[in-house]
């Protein structure tokens, strides 16, 4: 069974006073790299990464919005699969199927990027959750006023759309630059990983021993900068590779994107009145 993530207050809180202790801004730069690694959206799937809360230090955004009533203002798609949902106090809740509509309430945004505030179900005021925006496709227009043949055009364009990532994605996986990213990332994983240790030990140490935990830790800045240069070497020859080749000659994909061009005239013949 899957673990998902439940965010702990006290404890994020004591492994940053814990990581800043250490004195190396390489370690900190690069954890801050490998959890926003993910630049390209088609293939963020491929990225592992260390997960920060979602929830912590967020701030409104324009369009704000009168915060009393939370009443939605707009409505969008789940786009990505088992897309993940957090309450207000970061807690993980539950995963929401590709193509469910939620109603966005409120947009807002930390330094790892906007979360959106949703209701999952128009007829309740409780069921108000945060989710990721790139994990929704945004819609325009009034939901009252959709019509249910509009809806199902939309919900398709969005499963296409998600089809076409999973077959990039598997023509990615088969390339050489994806393997040489894999190594770079579990390299410096490990190296975070033990990063991290290094530094508890440090922190419980007394006399000679600290002394030694932090030679070994000031010693570690050079390992740690050249691991990150590595990681984003790779990194930028395989989101190089995915803009280049990524889905050319798939016959699979092709004929998913003849799908996708379909749908989308449909919609804005529906827009247009037509």
């Amino acid at each position: 069974m899957e673990q998902e993530d439940t965010y702990n207050w006290k404890k994020i809180i004591g492994g940053y006073a814990l990581i800043a202790l250490v004195g190396s801004l390489v370690i900190i730069v690069g954890a801050m790299a490998y959890s926003t690694v993910r630049t390209n959206q088609e293939i963020h799937e491929v990225y592992p990464t260390i997960e920060k809360n979602p929830i912590r230090q967020l701030k409104t955004v324009s369009p704000r919005v009168n915060t009393s009533n939370l009443a939605p203002t707009r409505w969008a798609i789940i786009k990505k699969s088992g897309a993940k949902t957090y309450s207000s106090a970061g807690k993980f809740l539950q995963r929401i199927n590709l193509g469910t509509i939620v109603h966005v309430c409120e947009i807002r945004t930390n330094a790892k990027g906007d979360l959106a505030l949703c209701k999952l179900d128009l007829g309740s005021s409780k069921n108000r959750v945060y989710i990721r925006t790139r994990d929704i496709e945004m819609q325009s227009g009034a939901f009252s006023q959709i019509t249910e043949t509009e809806k199902t055009l939309r919900i398709k364009k969005v499963r296409i759309l998600s089809e076409i990532d999973k077959k990039r994605l598997q023509d990615l996986m088969k390339s050489p630059c994806y393997a040489e990213y894999q190594r770079a990332s579990e390299t410096y994983k490990a190296f975070y990983v033990k990063g991290k240790q290094m530094t508890a030990r440090r922190n419980a140490a007394r006399g000679a021993e600290k002394i030694k935990y932090s030679d070994e830790l000031q010693r570690m800045k050079n390992e740690g900068a050249a691991l990150i240069r590595d990681l984003n070497s790779a990194k930028k020859k395989m989101t190089t590779w995915q803009h280049t080749y990524g889905g050319a000659g798939n016959p699979a994909i092709a004929r998913l994107r003849k799908d996708l061009v379909l749908a989308e005239q449909q919609i804005r013949d529906i827009e247009q009145g037509l």
